[in-house]
């Protein structure tokens, strides 16, 4: 069995807390509301572009509008696919409601 590449996820401080990933990893960030994370997702999302590496961001708490303000410049990225999951959940929401 060949050993998986191990490749940097281009933060420093990241890689030294998980020592890096494997080609072929899929990674997924979830954060409570009201914690840091919008920083650090903010710091992935630059480093991410400026190694032109793609990205998706799914968001299930913000708005498509409302995200694409906090993004500013980097969500016109061609690396960067966003895929709002809030609009849909909302609209599920609205229905289930309905429905008692």
């Amino acid at each position: 069995m060949a050993e998986k590449l191990r490749v940097t996820t281009g933060v420093n401080q990241l890689d030294r807390l998980l020592g890096g990933l494997y080609i072929g990893d899929n990674v997924v960030w979830h954060d409570d509301s009201g914690s840091l994370a919008a920083v650090f997702c903010l710091n992935f999302i630059q480093a991410s572009q400026a190694q032109n590496r793609p990205l998706i961001y799914v968001s299930f708490d913000r708005s498509p509008r409302n995200l694409l303000d906090k993004l500013g410049d980097l969500a016109d990225s061609p690396t960067l696919t966003i895929l709002d999951c809030f609009t849909c959940g909302i609209e599920y929401i609205s229905i289930e409601q309905t429905a008692f």
